[in-house]
C-alpha cells in the first residue's frame, strides 16, 4: 500500500444522481453490461507497448472498474499502480494486488503533483463537466507527467452499431438487447460527447496547457497519450 500512502489525501465520496453525469449506480450498471468491450486486453496491450511509458512511473487508473486492465499493466512490467472508482463494489471485484481508492472523479482524494500518469478508459464520455476532470487530472499530474485516455468517437463503424443496437430488431437477440440496454443508460452523456469530443481536445490543449503527443483514431476510439505543460 506504499503508492497509496504517498498519493491519497482525504476519501472523497459522492452519491446520488450527479447533474454533470452519471450517478455511481448507473456507472456501476453500464460498466458490467459492457465489461468485456472496455477492457480488450490485446487492444490496450498493443496501445501500452505505442504510448511507452516510464516503467517507473506512478500510474493512476482513473474510474477503474473492476480492473480490467491492470493484467496488461502488470503484465508489461508497470509495478507502481492504483486504481479509482465511485463503485465500492466494482473496486471489491478487483483481484490483482493494486492499492484502490474509493472517490469521486470531480475531487479526486490525491494529492497534487503525486501522479506521473492518469489513464483513463472509456469513463468520460460518461460526464458533462470536462473542465472539473481536467481541472483534477491538471491538479494531481506533476509537471512533465502524462495523461493518456482511451475514449469513443463518431465514425461510419459506430453509427452502424448504433442503428443496430438500438433497431427494435434488437430485443429479439439477448447479446444486442444488452448492448442497446447500455446505450440508453449512458445516452445522457455518451452522445453528447460524440458531438463534442473534438472541443475536448482542444479545451485540453488551450486551456490545460496539454501537449497532445499522439491520437491515434480506429473504427471505434480516439487513442490519445498527452503532456502536461506546467
Amino acid at each position: 500500500m506504499e503508492i497509496a500512502n504517498q498519493v491519497c489525501s482525504t476519501a472523497c465520496l459522492t452519491t446520488g444522481k450527479d447533474t454533470s453525469g452519471m450517478s455511481w449506480q448507473e456507472w456501476e450498471n453500464t460498466y458490467l453490461r459492457l465489461e468485456w468491450l472496455v477492457a480488450n486486453p490485446r487492444k490496450f496491450q498493443k496501445i501500452l507497448k505505442e504510448w511507452d511509458l516510464d516503467k517507473s512511473a506512478k500510474i493512476l487508473d482513473l474510474c477503474c472498474g473492476n480492473g480490467g486492465c491492470f493484467n496488461v499493466f502488470l503484465k508489461e512490467d508497470y509495478a507502481f499502480l492504483c486504481g479509482l472508482d465511485i463503485s465500492r463494489h466494482l473496486l471489491a471485484n478487483v483481484r490483482v494486488p493494486v492499492p484502490l481508492i474509493q472517490g469521486d472523479v470531480y475531487a479526486c482524494p490525491i494529492k497534487t503533483n503525486a501522479i506521473d500518469v492518469v489513464f483513463i478508459n472509456k469513463a468520460l464520455h460518461h460526464f458533462l463537466d470536462h473542465t472539473c476532470i481536467l481541472s483534477e487530472i491538471k491538479r494531481i499530474v506533476k509537471p512533465q507527467g502524462y495523461f493518456c485516455l482511451i475514449e469513443p468517437r463518431r465514425t461510419w463503424f459506430r453509427d452502424l452499431y448504433h442503428v443496430v443496437c438500438l433497431s427494435p430488431l434488437a430485443d429479439i437477440f439477448p447479446f444486442f438487447r444488452s448492448l442497446k440496454r447500455a446505450v440508453l443508460e449512458e445516452g445522457d452523456t455518451y452522445f453528447p460527447w460524440l458531438e463534442n469530443a473534438e472541443k475536448f481536445m482542444k479545451i485540453l490543449r488551450n486551456d490545460f496547457d496539454f501537449t497532445i503527443l499522439s491520437n491515434d483514431r480506429d473504427l471505434r476510439d480516439y487513442i490519445v497519450k498527452c503532456r502536461n505543460n506546467k
